[in-house]
C-alpha cells in the first residue's frame, strides 16, 4: 500500500464544458487578491502558533473548494485551491506521539513517532495533480487558462516544514498524544489517502473531557480550539470501514 500519496490526488472523472456568472468571477477573483493580500506580508521561519492555526484553516478551505470542484468538474475552484496552497504558509508542526491503534480501545504498551514528511513538498504535489485537473475542466476558457498559467508559474515554497504520515488499520482507533501551550490556538487536520474513505477525528484532554470533535462523513477531519493551560491532548482517529487507511496529519 502506498504510503506517500499527495494529499490531493483524489478520484476524479472526465471533464466537460463549464459556464461561469459575472457574479461568480467577481466573488473568486476577490477572493484570490483576498489570499494574495494575507500572504504576501513577510512572515519569519518561526511563525506564531496562532498563523500555524490560519494556515490549517486555509487548508481546510482549499479541501473544501477541492472536493466541490471536482464534484462540480469546476476550474475555478481547482485554480483558487492551487493558489490557497501555493501561498500557505510553511511551518514544523507539533509533534504527536503514537501510543496504539487497537480495535475499540486505547493500547499505550508503545510509543513512536509518526513518519515526518515534507510539508512543502505535500502541497506541491497537490498544486501540481489539481493544474492539469483544472485545464480539463477549462476546455477552451482563455480567462481560465491564463489564471492556470500564472498559478503554475507562482513561486515555489522556501522552506520543507513538517507534516505527519501514518495509517489506522480497518475498524480501529489510532491513539495520539500531543503537547499545546496554554491560550494559543491550537489546530489539527487529518485526510485519509484512501479512495472511498472516511475518517473521525476526536480530542480529549489529559481527564478524559471532550474536546473537540469531527465525526462528519468524508476523508478529512479538523479540530481546533484554546487550551486553557498547557499540557498533553489525546488525539483519537478513528476508522470505522473495513480497509486500512493511510493518513496525513497536520498540527498547529
Amino acid at each position: 500500500m502506498e504510503r506517500y500519496r499527495s494529499i490531493s490526488q483524489l478520484r476524479v472523472a472526465g471533464g466537460q464544458r463549464i459556464t461561469f456568472s459575472a457574479l461568480t468571477w467577481i466573488f473568486l477573483l476577490m477572493s484570490f487578491l483576498v489570499v494574495d493580500a494575507q500572504e504576501s506580508k513577510p512572515v519569519s521561519n518561526i511563525a506564531a502558533i496562532d498563523d500555524h492555526a490560519q494556515a490549517i484553516r486555509q487548508i481546510v478551505s482549499a479541501r473544501q473548494l477541492i472536493e466541490k470542484g471536482i464534484n462540480d468538474q469546476d476550474a475555478l475552484r481547482l485554480v483558487w485551491a492551487a493558489r490557497i496552497f501555493r501561498k500557505l504558509l510553511i511551518f514544523d508542526g507539533t509533534i504527536p506521539q503514537k501510543v496504539g491503534a487497537s480495535p475499540l480501545d486505547v493500547d499505550p504498551s508503545t510509543q513512536e513517532t509518526f513518519v515526518q514528511i515534507s510539508m512543502a513538498e505535500t502541497f506541491d504535489n497537490s498544486v501540481r495533480a489539481l493544474l492539469p485537473l483544472a485545464r480539463q475542466y477549462a476546455k477552451d476558457n482563455t480567462e481560465l487558462s491564463n489564471l492556470i498559467a500564472e498559478t503554475a508559474a507562482t513561486a515555489k515554497f522556501g522552506k520543507n516544514g513538517t507534516a505527519y504520515l501514518d495509517f489506522v488499520p480497518k475498524n480501529s482507533i489510532g491513539t495520539y498524544v500531543i503537547q499545546f501551550g496554554a491560550k494559543k490556538s491550537a489546530a489539527i487536520f487529518i485526510e485519509s489517502q484512501e479512495s472511498k474513505s472516511e475518517l473521525n477525528l476526536i480530542i480529549r484532554d489529559r481527564f478524559n473531557k471532550l474536546i473537540c470533535e469531527d465525526r462528519k462523513s468524508g476523508p478529512t477531519a479538523h479540530c481546533e480550539w484554546t487550551p486553557i493551560e498547557s499540557g498533553e491532548f489525546y488525539v483519537q482517529v478513528i476508522n470505522a470501514q473495513g480497509q486500512d487507511q493511510n493518513f496525513i496529519m497536520v498540527t498547529s
